[in-house]
Order: structure tokens, then C-alpha cells, then sequence
């Protein structure tokens, strides 16, 4: 192929004057009259985008091969110019040239800054940041092999009349390979971000910073569908093909350079695990890297085995307390490995977990008065597809035995609080057990920023009920033994004090109409406890409903759990 490319620049006329001996010649050799340009403007880098194929290599990066058709704008002091590039002279190095009379002068250390968006034809720029009046698109129905999607940029100085542009993506990409087997029966990969950094809605970028801002990330819990280039036999879509099938998934790194990704598996209607792979989840924490512009093979994710349980049991202090006794908070893993906890994930994952159970009020301003250990579990693989539904009676027998050794004799704190967090690629709901002395182990099997504090903090420590409606339940009211259930966990025990099936008197009443919680909006809103009819909670959402939405406890909450 590089033969053939040399062949072409030789018989040009432009470059009859060089030789084809050194294809390093010939890019060094280049001269801006040649081009009838003041400036010599070339990308001398192999960039991890491309125009006309999504070719990876070793290191996941993605080869470009630029095409004759693509159009660069370029910026000098908010002047726009459109160049298109004029040769490729050994894949790596092309020239661009002016499509009209208006050239960039040669002006020494003028910044430019160069960018390729797609289809947008509208771009602008003003302070390094550029816009598009035109929207974006829906970025998650993307074919990233359809050049229309192709988004890139550089920044770069004129230097002894040269510009060298060397373009980075706006986006990354996530490979998944999949067979028949696994998409047999749908049509689609969904890609969540749990954190809402997945797909802008309209292009605002600072070609400064390398990033979107986030005046245009959609601030809600987005989902990509992938569409899979292959046949069907009929409407059951059985796939007719069995050879592996490359998609190839548009993402937005949240802090532009790093994010970490997990394929994940389905659950049939019994609860056993499905063998299509159709989920993938990023997480704003990363324990992998994926720069900018890279890709990550979901298909590479092999499961690990330990070889030694020399840390089982062994016990961390996380944060002492440093007022009062110190209420006791047990953080432990399930499905980590020794070489997890060797290079640091355990312990990672399990203040990133303590992080967010005090990211919340009250348990942000009474942070100080709890003491948060953590408990080495070490598991014999990190294989989870097993524990897509959590297991009650063998999560209330297995946990106590690590997460109650910190307790012995811990100034008479004996009461179990813990949040055993799995090292999970499967979706599962999350669950919180409790018992009657306070003990409680919270489940969290997904790595949503919110679910610590709702099941732990709102569950487990604050004895508090679901204030959402469970789908399928929207038509439905309690029945009187619910009722019954629901007056006898209020008067007994003060528990589920955020829900109530009295909406003329809820046991929340006090907290209506006072001016304290004006802007909380407390009153009686139909829907909760899961049922849709006939039960009522105090705000509209809280962390108790939609916990991907709202991240606070509503008053009523805040009250049981200073309780």
C-alpha cells in the first residue's frame, strides 16, 4: 500500500522535484508555494479517529485514513477557513489546501485552532470554544463507521511558516463483538451512563480543554442503542449470521480523559441469567483508564482468580470518628479477588462507597460521629454473572461473619451496619435487609452514585420505605392487610414514616405548610410504599423515589434519621 501511495505523489507535477527514495523525504520536503499556500498545514499522526474505517491496532487506538471529501475548519482569532486535505503521502502525513482565496497568512506563533464535525456546516467559535446552531443529532443512534459522525479537533501554532495539526476525537469509542448467540432476539446494545456524561445534545466544545461543556451534556440517565449491522430471518429476529459482528459505541469520557466501562448480562423473568450480552455501564469512577479517542473491547474483560486468602478478614479503619462513641459502619466486598485488593480496587471501590453515603444531608453534617470500617473479603474469582439476584437467607448468614468483627468490644457498639458492595457485571436490583435490633446489610449490587445513601442511609440506618411506585403496580392500592402492616411498622417500631396511606392526616402532617420547608414542597403526593393508588409520600421525589433524580432526603426522611 505504501508503494502505491509513493507512486501517486511521484507522478504529480507538484512534487517532480522531490524524490521517492524516503517516504520522510517527501513529508519533510514539502513546501507551502507548492500548494500556492502561505502556510504549510499537515497531520503527521496516526489520530484515533477516522473518516473512511474504523481500523484499531494493538493498542486500541484507531487508525485514520482521511478522505479527499472531508472539509477542516480552521480558526484565527474567531476568522473561520475551510481547508480539505490535498494528499496522503504515506497515511500518516496529510497536506490540506484552501478551498477559496481566503488563506491564513503566515503570521509566527499564531494560534490556530482546526476542527471536523461531521455533517455540521454551521460551526463557530468564539474564545476556544466552539457551537453549532444546528443540533447535534441523536448521538445515540450512532453508526460510527458513517463519517457524518466523525468529530475531531486541533490546536496548533504556526512555527517558520508550518502548521502541524495534530487532531485528537471528541469522542471515544467502546468495541463490543458480538456472535448470533448473543444478540439473538434483539436488535440493539443499550450503553448506560449512570452518571449522565454519555452524548451531548448540540456541539459546545473547548477545543482548550479537550472537553464538551456541560451547557450541552443532558443531565439525564442517557442510554445509547447500537444498532447491529445484520439480518433476520423473520420477525423473531433470529440472526442469520454466526461470524462475530464489531459495533462500535460513541461515548463522552466525563472529565474528558478517563472512564471505565463493564459489560453486563440480562436477567430471564425467573431470575436466572440470560446469555444475551446486552448492557454496558460507565462509571464516572474509574478503575481502568480510557483515554480520550481510545477504545475499550468489552469483550476483553476475562474473569480473575486468587490465589491467596492471606487478607480475608482483616479489618481497615476507613475514617475514625471523631465525636460522640462512634456508630459503626462496615463496608465489605463481594466477588473482589486477592489481586483486586492487592492493586488497590478493593479499597478504592469501598471509599468511593463510603464517599457516597456522606455525600448526603444529614449524614454529610454528621459525618463526624460515625466510624467507617472496611473488611477484607476475598473471593475465589470475580466472576458475579451468578449473583444477578441476591440471595437473602445466604447474605444474612455469610455477611455477619466478617462485617462484626470491628464490633467486638467497639465501645458497645455491637449493632451490624453494613454495605456490602459487589464486584458485579450483571444488572440486579439492589436490596437492603433488616432486622428488629437494628442490624441491616444493604446489597449494592450497581454502581449507581445515589444507591448507597438510599438503600444504606435510607433503608438501613433510617428504617425509611420506597417512596417510588414499581412498575406494574401504578393501578394498584394496598389492601387492608398492607394497611395493617403499614399503621403496626409506624406505631411500633417508627419505621416507613415517609409513607402513609391516610392523606388526610399523614404522620408527616406537622411538616405541611411550615415555612421552614417551603421550598421542599412538602404535602401529600399519591404514589408510594411501590403501590401507584391509595398510599401517599411527602415531596414530589426525593432519594427515597427517584434516586437517580434527586439526591436529598426530604424533611420527613432527615427527621427518622436524626431519630
Amino acid at each position: 500500500m505504501l508503494k502505491q501511495l509513493l507512486l501517486i505523489v511521484c507522478i504529480s507535477p507538484i512534487f517532480a522535484t522531490y524524490s521517492c527514495d524516503d517516504k520522510d523525504d517527501i513529508v519533510l520536503n514539502l513546501r507551502a508555494e507548492d500548494f500556492n499556500e502561505e502556510v504549510l498545514i499537515t497531520t503527521t499522526r496516526n489520530t484515533p479517529v477516522t473518516r473512511t474505517a474504523l481500523t484499531d491496532n494493538a493498542d486500541m487506538t484507531i487508525n485514520t485514513i482521511w478522505s479527499n471529501l472531508d472539509t477542516i475548519q480552521l480558526f484565527v482569532n474567531d476568522t473561520k477557513y475551510t481547508y480539505t486535505p490535498r494528499i496522503q503521502a504515506d497515511q500518516s502525513t496529510v497536506v490540506f489546501i484552501s478551498t477559496d482565496k481566503n488563506k491564513i497568512k503566515a503570521t509566527e506563533g499564531q494560534k490556530v485552532y482546526a476542527t471536523l464535525c461531521g455533517h455540521l456546516n454551521d460551526i463557530t467559535i468564539k474564545d476556544g470554544i466552539i457551537h453549532s446552531n444546528t443540533p447535534l443529532g441523536n448521538v445515540r443512534y450512532v453508526d460510527a463507521k458513517d463519517t457524518k459522525w466523525t468529530y475531531m479537533y486541533a490546536v496548533g501554532t504556526i512555527h517558520n511558516g508550518r502548521l502541524n495539526l495534530d487532531f485528537k476525537n471528541m469522542f471515544a469509542y467502546i468495541k463490543v463483538k458480538l456472535t448470533a448467540s448473543t444478540i439473538n432476539h434483539t436488535n440493539f446494545i443499550c450503553v448506560y451512563s449512570q452518571n449522565t456524561h454519555l452524548a451531548p445534545t448540540s456541539i459546545e466544545y473547548d477545543l482548550n480543554k479537550g472537553e464538551f461543556t456541560q451547557n450541552c451534556i443532558d443531565n439525564a440517565t442517557a442510554s445509547v442503542y447500537a444498532p447491529i449491522p445484520t439480518e433476520f430471518t423473520n420477525e423473531n429476529k433470529i440472526a442469520l449470521r454466526n461470524d462475530p459482528t464489531e459495533i462500535y459505541v460513541p461515548i463522552i469520557p466525563t472529565d474528558g480523559t478517563a472512564g471505565f466501562f463493564t459489560a453486563t448480562c440480562t436477567l430471564n423473568s425467573d431470575g436466572t441469567m440470560a446469555d444475551e450480552l446486552r448492557n454496558i455501564f460507565y462509571f464516572d469512577a474509574p478503575e481502568e483508564g480510557l483515554k480520550a479517542g481510545t477504545l475499550f473491547d468489552i469483550n476483553k474483560n476475562d474473569i480473575i482468580y486468587s490465589n491467596s486468602l492471606a487478607m480475608d478478614k482483616s479489618v481497615k479503619i476507613l475514617e475514625p470518628a471523631t465525636k460522640g462513641d462512634g456508630i459503626s459502619l462496615v463496608f465489605l466486598g463481594k466477588g473482589f479477588t486477592d489481586k483486586e485488593i492487592e492493586n488497590g480496587k478493593y479499597e478504592r471501590v469501598m471509599r468511593r462507597e463510603m464517599e457516597r453515603f456522606f455525600s448526603v444531608e444529614p449524614y454529610k453534617s454528621l459525618r463526624s460521629y460515625f466510624i467507617s470500617y472496611m473488611v477484607y473479603r476475598v473471593s475465589r474469582n470475580n466472576n458475579m454473572l451468578t449473583y444477578t439476584k441476591i440471595n437473602e437467607d445466604q447474605e444474612w448468614y455469610e455477611t455477619p461473619e466478617y462485617a462484626t468483627i470491628p464490633l467486638t468490644g467497639e465501645k458497645n457498639d455491637t449493632v451490624m451496619r453494613a454495605i456490602v458492595v459487589y464486584n458485579s457485571n450483571c444488572i440486579g436490583r439492589s436490596a437492603t435487609l433488616w432486622s428488629e435490633n437494628g442490624d441491616f446489610i444493604s446489597c449494592i449490587m450497581e454502581n449507581y452514585p445515589t444507591l448507597t445513601p438510599h438503600e444504606a442511609g435510607g433503608h438501613g440506618f433510617g428504617l425509611l420505605a420506597d417512596e417510588y411506585v414499581e412498575p406494574g403496580y401504578e393501578n394498584i392500592a394496598p389492601s387492608e392487610d398492607a394497611k395493617e402492616e403499614l399503621d403496626y411498622l409506624h406505631d411500633e417500631y417508627g419505621l416507613y414514616l415517609n409513607v402513609d396511606y391516610n392523606a388526610e392526616k399523614p404522620v408527616w402532617a406537622k411538616f405541611i405548610g411550615d415555612k421552614r420547608y417551603a421550598s421542599e414542597g412538602i404535602g401529600v403526593y399519591e404514589g408510594g410504599y411501590t403501590y401507584g393508588k391509595g398510599v401517599y409520600r411527602p415531596t414530589i421525589n426525593s432519594i427515597m423515589n427517584h434516586h437517580t433524580l434527586s439526591n436529598t432526603f426530604n424533611a420527613p426522611c432527615r427527621e427518622q434519621i436524626f431519630k
